[in-house]
């Protein structure tokens, strides 16, 4: 799977002369596509042939059931990455995509090239780890003030995407390109055969992970996307056996908090901007992502999920993560208690420095009201 008429479209459009738009080239973004895209084009060539070369090398990858698969989705800045952080550090119940596997070793020829190398690397005195933490500084150090991010650290799955050319993530670096709309309302714009496609390309990805570090399936595999809300049913279809924990937060926060982390994503790549010009469509984007992503849980989901309130897990997250161990059928172990009462702990004296307003759009709330019933009102 690779869209090629996407990539050609998308590459046709990577500068654009209207004065307001964010592909306008400044001289960052003049420098941005120098870097980043010749970069990028390398990892696909690169990854790809190694990746086909596992079919050949190692075919019975392809015949785990992920049987013990867990997403994380809810829409952006519903504290999909808090949950995920905390999950991830069990190591004995749970195992996940780091972010230097997703960019080096999506295929099990190079997961193998590395373990074999980071076990060079401690041997005399761990220069490739060095080399990490200069990567994060240099590379690294703009996202991470917006998405706490490192090579070491766990990261977001839909990144594999990008190898097909098929990831909502390239909005950020080709923003308001019409030919990437389908894409971020997967599950209900896109045509069937392609879902399908991207679908088959992003399993076989979880497999050679599972393959390689848990071949027996005794862990659960951990997924965390906040773009996976437009994927729900896909998700479905496709992991008939998986499980689903959904963040829900009010759309009165999420959206103004989403606008403001997108505008500074975008300057990444795009220059300064003192303001989001996708501000409108990030707005319709949060919104029908919200919408979907309930109709879906209700259609497919409702036996093998769990709804999370952002207020439950910023204010209780020892309770929120042992009931969602009691739902996943897994009992902690004391490392992982431990750690809970720590973060217990800290969350009772945590003051955030963030507040978002929508006062303006609070029919929004009124819209989105269906999600926010019973036990989930006082999200609003």
């Amino acid at each position: 799977m690779f869209d090629l008429p996407l990539a050609t479209n998308l590459l046709l459009h990577t500068f654009s002369f209207k004065k307001r738009s964010l592909r306008f080239p400044t001289p960052k973004r003049l420098f941005g596509v120098l870097i980043t895209l010749p970069f990028f084009f390398i990892l696909i060539l690169v990854n790809r042939m190694f990746m086909a070369l596992d079919s050949i090398i190692f075919p019975a990858f392809k015949k785990l059931k992920l049987s013990s698969v867990v997403f994380i989705t809810g829409v952006p800045r519903s504290a999909t990455t808090y949950i995920y952080y905390l999950m991830a550090k069990d190591k004995n119940n749970f195992t996940c995509f780091k972010l230097w596997e997703i960019l080096f070793a999506p295929s099990i020829i190079q997961k193998y090239f590395f373990y074999w190398m980071l076990k060079l690397d401690r041997l005399i005195g761990r220069p490739l780890y060095q080399a990490s933490l200069f990567w994060d500084r240099i590379f690294l150090s703009q996202i991470s003030r917006l998405h706490e991010t490192s090579l070491s650290k766990p990261e977001e799955d839909e990144m594999l995407l990008l190898y097909a050319f098929a990831s909502v993530y390239l909005a950020f670096f080709f923003p308001d390109v019409p030919a990437l709309d389908p894409h971020l309302f997967f599950d209900e714009d896109l045509p069937t055969e392609k879902r399908k496609k991207i679908m088959l390309f992003y399993k076989q990805c979880v497999q050679r992970h599972v393959y390689f570090y848990d071949r027996f399936e005794k862990k659960f595999f951990l997924s965390k996307n906040p773009s996976f809300a437009s994927k729900t049913t896909s998700l479905a279809e496709t992991f008939p056996d998986a499980r689903l924990i959904y963040m829900l937060r009010s759309p009165l926060q999420t959206i103004p908090s989403t606008i403001s982390l997108n505008k500074n994503v975008y300057s990444i790549f795009s220059g300064s901007i003192s303001t989001n010009p996708l501000a409108g469509k990030t707005k319709e984007i949060i919104i029908r992502w919200y919408q979907m992503a309930d109709r879906s849980i209700a259609k497919w989901w409702q036996k093998r999920s769990i709804t999370v309130p952002f207020k439950k897990i910023t204010r209780a997250p020892a309770e929120t993560i042992l009931d969602i161990y009691e739902f996943l059928k897994l009992v902690p172990g004391n490392s992982m208690k431990n750690l809970l009462k720590i973060e217990q702990d800290n969350c009772a004296n945590y003051v955030t420095s963030h507040e978002y307003h929508l006062e303006e759009d609070k029919d929004v709330a009124r819209q989105l009201n269906f999600i926010f019933n019973g036990s989930f009102r006082d999200e609003i």
